[in-house]
């Protein structure tokens, strides 16, 4: 421990001790801390949950019928609960229901959505969040904060307790150690005190005086041995030291001598050896006549050749064959007129590998002026000659994709045009580069892009950005007003920043565009008319249907029962066939109203809408023996024929649907509407659409749907999961927009 290091040792034995037990006391008072508090997390936790299922199971009603008073009215009873903080419920889609909050919660740190389930934990409180099933299935989540204060508090006083022990233990071990310590601190500080004397003086006659028979006592013993012997070494040190003085002086001016002269030599060799062995480009020296005398590790990384397999030879073995005799010949007039020389040479590597070097060879010359050597110093340029090759090729291919490029290109550099290819001549009608060089792009953008134009150049400029399929309209010298697609980006022009521009001409692809949506439109008023058509003749037939069999029906009826009636007693088989055929009279004037009422419900024109939803459910349920549960606000709407037609058709097709494939017990029906839309669901617990059956081209019931929506203004949305069932969603405006065809 470095903060007992200095302190005397009947300190550090007191210390020690206090320490120690401080340590024991306070490491079992943090461990009773910690499980005290995971208990009471645990049981605070089963508490919460508890509470959690006891209100969600009292606000299942609530959220079922949709009553946010009466799940305020099941939230508030938690004020009984001081530790409750705040509490809300949330509807199936993580909307807020119902809030309860304690007066000091500050209600803009309650979530406003559903948050996801689990527990969580933070410095003041604790928060559990759970879902609320009906039936298995979710319609709802239950959001509960807990208050951490009495906990904090709890744990508080225990901690108080805590240190109140420590510190009394403290200092209980303090004062008996102080008392305790002597017996092993006396004969530590009179051994301490004695090897101070010795240091001191280098006294080595003193000696200690033994205290007992202990460790300590044999430790005196021992240092009392160890001055008697260093007492004797120390005078035959004292003897060989000074004969071996005078011999290690004379022997030391010796070899300082050699030392000066060797180091002189090795420094300058190191710098000559160390500068070529360590140079990154290859160093060959030969004698005049060419043969290898020296190269250096980078020559051997550069060719491949070993310094034994160079030296002795000529550089004729690099030689590739791509210079000509006549050109060695020049080399070597240069060389022997004393002049260098520099040139790239092609080379060859030991496996043939060719590659170029840069080449400058100096000759040497002795003190008389006579060439004795050459030295060659090669540089590896073969990849920046490769990037050379490969920069020219490119750019001769990218002017030629250029030059034959459908799309139009031009440079714009200082808002002028420096660079047109052969299609931009095309798009703006020009026969000339010289029509369009030098003129300003905004020459040819039409006025009403001008100001956005300047915005992207300025940021193609200032910050380097790209931009790409941007439509506008450019103006050709004849004055015709085309489309374009435009791209650009920012580029190295000439030592200098310009924008490079493509230009594609969309006009045809525009008008066709514009032919699409309006045969689409047409198609759809045909379409709607078809619907309009389909519902009047329902009506029609509903109608007729109703009025004539029904009428015929009934007078069938009353003759049949006038013919009872004349029947004698005693004619029973007679009997039994007349009452026979009253019953098959009143199964056909049955399946005649339900008939009429599947072409086209009396209710929906004598009742409304609401009317005739409800009896569809109530027949749907009936008939298929599926539960339906319904729910509609407001009760009553004010809508059009037209308007109320396409809802309830969409609804029954929806109904149907369910019927045929979702093979579902329960569907819910809702309803809703505000004072600008209207909102339709239909919901069931079935085995779920998937996506392969949204997308299929032949399901002409969804794409009606999709379609009746689209007429009114709004829009379906189908979805839904493998074994969780189906949603539809109809959201339509009440106000239908002007451009709506009529439906029927």
């Amino acid at each position: 421990m470095p903060f007992l290091r200095d302190v005397p040792i009947r300190q550090k034995l007191a210390r020690i001790v206090q320490l120690a037990l401080t340590v024991a006391l306070g490491m079992g008072a943090v461990v009773l801390l910690v499980v005290e508090f995971q208990m009471y997390r645990s049981v605070m936790t089963k508490e919460m949950r508890g509470i959690a299922d006891v209100i969600g199971t009292n606000s299942r009603a609530a959220l079922t019928f949709q009553d946010p008073a009466a799940g305020e009215r099941t939230l508030a009873a938690l004020g009984a609960d001081p530790r409750v903080m705040a509490a809300r419920l949330y509807t199936k889609e993580g909307h807020r229901f119902a809030t309860y909050r304690r007066s000091d919660v500050n209600p803009d740190l309650m979530p406003a959505t559903a948050p996801s389930d689990g527990l969580s934990l933070r410095m003041r409180s604790v928060t559990v969040v759970q879902p609320i099933r009906l039936d298995g299935e979710r319609i709802g989540t239950i959001y509960l904060q807990f208050d951490m204060a009495p906990l904090y508090d709890f744990l508080l006083k225990h901690a108080l307790v805590v240190i109140a022990v420590l510190g009394l233990a403290s200092l209980v071990a303090l004062v008996l150690s102080s008392r305790l310590q002597g017996v092993i601190s006396g004969p530590v500080v009179h051994l301490a005190a004695m090897v101070k004397s010795v240091t001191e003086k280098d006294d080595y006659t003193v000696r200690a005086v033994t205290s007992g028979q202990d460790e300590l006592g044999l430790l005196t013993d021992g240092f009392n041995e160890m001055l008697a012997r260093i007492q004797e070494r120390d005078a035959a040190l004292q003897q060989a030291r000074e004969g071996l003085e005078e011999r290690v002086a004379c022997r030391t001016r010796e070899l300082q001598i050699e030392i000066a002269e060797r180091r002189r030599a090795e420094e300058q060799l190191r710098k000559l050896s160390g500068a070529v062995e360590q140079a990154t480009d290859g160093v060959l020296i030969t004698d005049r006549e060419g043969v290898i005398e020296y190269v250096n590790p980078a020559f051997e990384r550069l060719t491949g050749y070993s310094r034994d397999e160079a030296i002795g030879r000529t550089p004729r073995l690099v030689k590739s064959g791509h210079q000509t005799r006549e050109y060695y010949e020049k080399l070597w007039q240069i060389l022997l007129s004393g002049e260098v020389f520099r040139d790239v040479l092609v080379n060859r590597k030991k496996d043939g590998t060719l590659y170029f070097e840069e080449t400058v060879i100096t000759p040497l010359r002795d003190s008389q002026g006579a060439i004795t050597h050459f030295v060659s110093v090669g540089r590896d340029i073969t990849e920046r000659k490769q990037a050379e090759a490969a920069l020219a090729e490119s750019e001769e291919k990218y002017r030629t994709l250029i030059e034959v490029s459908q799309d139009a290109i031009f440079i714009n550099r200082h808002d002028h045009i420096v660079y047109v290819n052969p299609a931009t001549l095309t798009l703006l009608g020009a026969e000339k580069p010289e029509q369009v060089i030098g003129k300003s792009p905004f020459d040819f953008i039409h006025p009403r892009y001008h100001d956005v134009v300047r915005d992207r150049i300025r940021s193609l400029l200032d910050k380097g950005e790209s931009v790409s399929s941007l439509e506008e309209q450019y103006v050709r010298l004849d004055g015709t007003v085309i489309d374009v697609e435009v791209a650009a980006t920012s580029l190295t022009y000439k030592d200098g920043t310009a924008i490079q521009v493509v230009v594609r001409d969309i006009t045809e692809r525009k008008r066709a565009e514009q032919e699409v949506r309006d045969s689409r439109e047409q198609l759809r008023a045909l379409a709607a008319h078809l619907e309009s058509v389909r519902e009047d003749e329902r009506t029609q037939i509903s109608r007729e249907i109703h009025d004539e069999l029904g009428q015929l029906l009934t007078g069938l009826k009353i003759d049949l029962s006038w013919v009872a009636r004349q029947l004698p007693g005693d004619k029973g088989a007679l009997q039994a066939k007349v009452r026979t055929m009253g019953a098959l009279i009143d199964t056909t004037i049955q399946s005649v109203r339900r008939i009429a009422g599947e072409l086209r419900p009396g209710l929906l024109d004598d009742l409304g809408l609401m009317a005739a939803v409800e009896w569809q459910a109530q027949e749907f349920q009936s008939r298929t023996g599926i539960r339906v549960h319904l729910t509609a606000a407001p009760s009553e709407l004010d809508l059009d024929r037209e308007y109320s037609t396409a809802l309830f058709r969409i609804m029954q097709e929806a109904l149907t649907n369910v019927a045929r494939h979702a093979q579902a017990t329960v569907v819910y029906i809702a309803l809703k509407a505000d004072a600008e839309r209207l909102l339709l669901e239909v919901i069931d617990n079935g085995t779920g659409i998937t996506p392969d059956a949204l997308a299929d081209r032949r399901a002409f019931g969804l794409l009606g749907m999709r379609e009746r929506a689209l007429l009114l203004g709004g829009q379906v949305v189908i979805s839904g999961r493998p074994g969780q069932g189906t949603t539809v969603t109809l959201v339509v405006p009440l106000k239908r927009p002007a451009t709506t065809h009529p439906v029927g």
